[in-house]
């Protein structure tokens, strides 16, 4: 078993932070802005896909270094790496919320956020969870409760040499991800945010980019499709397909659009697509990349400072929200990320290394 490399990963990344930046600065606005939204929605099923993708690669080959991969290890790094910001958030936008605008800010939201299951706060309470910035942040959850339950039974497959065996329970997944999706809104007792923000109607997008991943690294189901997964030609369908379904929110669309984002993505880091990587990896798209965690977080305090601008001239407006946005970002991650980056141990990237030009 060989683990791939994720060439322009940090490329990638980049590009979800802008879809997400330009996708949120049209919501406060209304009118013809709202036609841009989707980008934002767009932006965080190719988070998730792209995390499940490099979380599955990485365990491959770290199993391969080692013949083992330290699991509890990494939900530690993670936590120390990224668990400042989200607090640093939560805290920032309640007070924010409480002083500026004025408004109560109930207590049951402030700690759901600083737990594990925070998107079912929104996603079991409420119907209009994205007039607050905190409802915003449903995808970090998402991702990472699927993937606490996919990295054990993966270091499990791993051990037993059967990696592939998981790809039938993966499928199972996605299609069960779609049918929760669509059932939730007839269901009487569950809020219209059900079906957008919990984690089981949500984690086919991740189990989507887990998939690729598997089809990839293991050895048996690479020899029966990987010249099919990694053609240009599945790739161009599945950018036809992206493109189809690219305004449209419905359960169908949202798995459609994760599985065609995983086929774009494996056909991107095979042999294949390698040389269509080369440009993403230049030095400001991994600059970008490597704030993105708290691009994901701290841009939320836009939606909060829109209205307050809204008596600005829009040529004003606009690039002062984008230039606050990215300064309020690069300053989190400064002050909340890059400090704990170095204490979790966090050293060269195993996907890809720093671009040299």
């Amino acid at each position: 078993m060989t683990a791939p490399t994720v060439p322009g990963v940090h490329g990638i990344r980049a590009f979800a932070v802008l879809l997400l930046l330009t996708g949120h600065y049209a919501r406060p606005y209304g009118g013809a802005a709202e036609d841009i939204v989707f980008l934002a929605n767009y932006s965080m099923i190719l988070f998730l896909v792209l995390t499940g993708f490099i979380v599955t690669v990485r365990m491959a080959q770290e199993f391969e270094n080692t013949r083992d991969v330290d699991v509890e290890g990494w939900f530690k790094r993670k936590l120390i790496r990224t668990y400042p910001t989200l607090v640093g958030f939560v805290a920032f936008s309640t007070l924010f919320q409480i002083v500026v605008i004025g408004e109560p800010v109930p207590l049951g939201r402030f700690f759901g956020f600083l737990g594990p299951l925070g998107n079912y706060y929104y996603s079991l309470a409420d119907n209009d969870p994205f007039r607050h910035p905190l409802g915003h942040l449903w995808a970090i959850y998402v991702g990472a409760q699927f993937l606490g339950i996919w990295m054990f039974v993966a270091r499990g497959a791993l051990a037993r040499g059967r990696l592939g065996s998981t790809v039938l329970p993966l499928i199972g997944v996605i299609v069960v991800s779609g049918a929760i999706r669509s059932l939730a809104p007839v269901v009487p007792l569950l809020p219209d945010s059900y079906g957008y923000l919990a984690t089981e109607a949500r984690m086919g997008e991740v189990a989507a980019g887990v998939l690729a991943a598997v089809l990839m690294i293991d050895p048996e189901w690479r020899t029966r499709i990987g010249n099919v997964l990694c053609s240009p030609w599945v790739a161009g369908a599945a950018t036809l397909a992206l493109f189809a379904v690219t305004t449209r929110i419905d359960p169908v669309s949202t798995q459609v659009r994760g599985i065609a984002t995983a086929l774009i993505l494996a056909y991107l880091v095979s042999l294949n697509g390698a040389s269509i990587a080369k440009p993403l990896e230049s030095r400001l798209l991994f600059g970008l990349s490597t704030i993105s965690y708290s691009v994901v977080v701290w841009h939320l305090y836009g939606l909060q400072l829109d209205p307050l601008l809204a008596s600005m001239p829009f040529v004003i407006r606009a690039p002062t929200v984008w230039a606050v946005k990215l300064a309020a970002c690069t300053v989190a991650w400064f002050v909340f990320e890059r400090s704990f980056r170095r204490l979790a141990g966090y050293g060269p990237s195993l996907e890809e290394p720093r671009p040299a030009v």
